[in-house]
């Protein structure tokens, strides 16, 4: 299993350059959340953690809540200050 790490006072605005990044995500990737739920729901078998989780937009969370029920390979673990 790969883990990743986002920081979450990054997850906001036009955050999807650093999302695409340091997840990794293929060229392609649309910077958008659609395009992220698609991309994470894609992912092979990964733990992705977001540091200071409470700060970032609830709507990024919300995306790799959903994508963590659809793939079950998918980890989420939100961690707060």
């Amino acid at each position: 299993m790969k883990t990743l790490h986002l920081d979450g006072r990054r997850m906001t605005g036009n955050c999807h350059p650093y999302i695409k990044e340091t997840l990794r995500l293929p060229k392609y990737y649309g910077e958008n959340l659609d395009a992220l739920y698609d991309c994470l729901c894609d992912m092979g078998n990964t733990e992705i953690i977001v540091e200071q989780a409470e700060q970032a937009d609830p709507a990024f969370l919300e995306v790799l809540r959903d994508a963590a029920e659809e793939n079950p390979l998918l980890q989420i673990k939100l961690l707060s200050c």
